[in-house]
This record gives structure tokens, sequence and C-alpha cells, in this order.
């Protein structure tokens, strides 16, 4: 096999990766496919913090920060960023952002969709 063969098939796997949804941004959750864990399959009563995997080319920090507030609001919280890392998320989305759960007076569970599903991220 020649080189520019072996370049050709890297290139085309690659971008059939990107194009699979596979560079989405999401909510990390440890442990989610681990059977033997107490919470598998269950739903979260409460956070206090929320990992966002995403891919630093194809996701702004506004959209990371904007999942973040409304993963926190679903429980009356608000996110306060912590920090990034890698090495937790997979390979196409390789960037953790981390962000704490903190109270938030000002909102109760449940009443964060309303901001959140009125602002446009997908710019």
């Amino acid at each position: 096999m020649k080189l520019r063969d072996l370049v050709c098939i890297v290139i085309v796997v690659a971008l059939a990766g990107f194009g699979c949804g596979g560079t989405d941004a999401f909510v990390f959750k440890k442990n989610e496919f681990n059977r033997s864990d107490a919470n598998f399959n269950k739903p979260l009563a409460d956070r206090d913090d929320v990992t966002i995997c995403f891919n630093g080319i194809g996701t702004s920090d506004r959209r990371v920060a904007l999942m973040a507030e409304e993963e926190c609001g679903r429980f009356g919280k608000q996110a306060q960023p912590e920090g990034e890392s890698f090495g937790e998320c997979p390979l196409l989305v390789p960037v953790a952002a981390r962000f704490l759960c903190l109270p938030d007076p000002a909102r109760s569970p449940g009443t964060s969709g309303d901001t959140a599903a009125s602002i446009d991220v997908t710019k």
C-alpha cells in the first residue's frame, strides 16, 4: 500500500467520524454503561457538578456554558466553571469542561428550560 493511499484512507475515516455527529458536545455521565453501578439507568435526583465533553474546534464556549447552565438548571442550580481537562472524554470530543452546580435562589427545579430553550445555541 502506498503512502498516498494510506493518507486518503485516514482522511476518509476521519471525515466519516465528523459527519456522523461524533463531535457533538454532550453531558458526560460517568459510569453510564456500568451495570454494576448503584445508579445505573436511574434518573438523577440532584447534581453537584456537570462535565460537558466537546471538541474545541467545532463547539463554542458559549454553547458549552449554555449546556451546563441548562443541566444544572434542571435541579434549580446555576453552573459555575471549574476548569477543563483531557482524558476523560472520547477521542473526537476530547475536552472535558467541568462546572459546579451551585444553589440559585432565583430558580426552582424545572424552570430553566424556559430560558435555555429561547436561546439559539447553534451559532
